[in-house]
């Protein structure tokens, strides 16, 4: 009803919502910095070992994925009833943050038996299609009912050669995998239209991967146990931190809205 005090009334409110929005946006900021620099430290640690130069592995040398898996190998002859309970892996349920699969569904056999993609115990399975591929959508398979499973059509399957099973790590050929520069080096080389573009097989065929004592089973496996561990506690403190900044960015979030309800609410 007072048209003079209710402008000056909204200066005022406007003028203190104006001097707290640039302190959110500089939190943002330094959270969007934040989560660059934390993204790139596990990326700085697998370059470390599986680099062009490989001066940090004893006696390592490098070898073509190809001479160690098999990628995309057939699926065998199933013995198995239609109803019968099996594991199925969607694009959707491959967390990017944890390269590992949030949850594993069940469907009966009948229903994924043709059209997905097969894959067993241990094999390490690579998003192929945009955008998943690079955001690092890579998964070890375990715990899969007896031992094997399916999943959707845009996995690449990687799995170790019987004769290396024993020495070579499915963990070794996973963090290989999950590295930016793998993934943007897999990119160079998509293939198809705009939105539908794919990983073509013969990529993971010839890329080359480090392995220590190359020519000593029993070392290179006790050499990768070691650098394994190493990678899975910086993997472990990588995803406590990316939780902490998850939480912030929701905080930041919050508070914007807070500032605006207040002030509508009339307690700015």
């Amino acid at each position: 009803d007072d048209p003079e005090k209710s402008l000056e009334e909204q200066q005022r409110i406007v003028s203190h919502i104006e001097s707290l929005l640039p302190k959110v946006e500089q939190a943002k900021k330094l959270h969007a910095s934040i989560v660059k620099d934390t993204e790139q430290l596990m990326d700085a640690v697998l370059g470390e070992i599986y680099g062009p130069s490989t001066g940090k592995l004893q006696d390592a040398k490098q070898v073509s994925l190809s001479d160690l898996c098999y990628i995309n190998p057939r699926k065998p002859r199933i013995d198995r009833e239609n109803d019968q309970a099996t594991s199925f892996v969607p694009m959707a349920a491959v967390d990017e943050y944890f390269g590992a699969v949030t949850e594993i569904e069940t469907k009966p056999y009948s229903d994924v038996r043709r059209g997905y993609t097969y894959f067993e115990e241990n094999d390490v399975c690579f998003a192929k299609i945009t955008p998943c591929m690079e955001n690092g959508k890579v998964f070890i398979a375990n715990n899969l009912i007896d031992g094997f499973g399916f999943g959707s059509t845009e996995f690449h399957v990687v799995r170790r050669k019987p004769e290396n099973e024993s020495w070579l790590l499915p963990e070794w050929i996973y963090y290989f995998l999950r590295q930016t520069r793998v993934r943007n080096a897999a990119k160079r080389q998509f293939r198809g239209a705009v939105g539908q573009q794919r990983v073509p097989k013969s990529f993971l065929e010839d890329i080359k991967i480090s392995v220590p004592f190359f020519d000593d089973h029993e070392k290179s496996l006790e050499r990768q146990q070691e650098i394994v561990a190493r990678f899975n506690e910086i993997k472990r403190l990588y995803l406590q931190i990316h939780q902490f900044l998850t939480d912030y960015d929701q905080q930041i979030k919050q508070l914007q809205q807070s500032i605006l309800s207040q002030a509508f609410k009339g307690n700015l």
